[in-house]
């Protein structure tokens, strides 16, 4: 039997929680028509968000870096998010082993509709909560994220 707050009991109660937290932040019907269309996957759209957050335009290696997938799994990501008419490669004219990756307009597009979905099922759940409960959430949230912060950078973080 696991200890209540051992590590293993969080690891699991966390692998338990993350079905249900997916299955209540679902995106709406009609955006993940679009997304089923396009074919695209959450490490795409884990992708695109990546990039547009860059101030400037990345290359592939650093976002693979960043997202912490192999080179050749992210050259992947690239040539469908590409096809798909979502992002170009621009190619460096002094070095052309340098090539960067932008989002297009439609890229662009589908992202601010993902991202407005994902944000508004958020606050219908967080609506739901009465006041109490909604404020042990958000206090709880704002803790794990300060804790994840001051990780994600570490060497034994995976």
């Amino acid at each position: 039997m696991l200890k209540k707050n051992s590590s293993d009991e969080i690891a699991e109660r966390l692998c338990e929680m993350m079905p249900k937290f997916n299955q209540k932040f679902r995106l709406k019907l009609d955006l993940i028509n679009d997304i089923i269309k396009l074919d695209l996957g959450v490490p795409h759209i884990m992708t695109m968000k990546m990039i547009s957050k860059c101030k400037m335009s990345p290359i592939i290696s650093d976002i693979a870096k960043s997202l912490s997938i192999s080179y050749p799994m992210m050259t992947y990501i690239i040539d469908r998010l590409e096809s798909k008419k979502l992002l170009k490669r621009i190619r460096n004219i002094e070095d052309r082993r340098i090539v960067r990756v932008v989002l297009t307009k439609r890229g662009e597009e589908i992202l601010n509709r993902f991202h407005i979905s994902h944000k508004k099922r958020i606050k219908t759940f967080l609506e739901t909560l009465n006041k109490s409960d909604r404020k042990t959430f958000i206090k709880s949230m704002n803790e794990m994220f300060d804790i994840l912060e001051k990780y994600s950078n570490s060497e034994n973080y995976v």
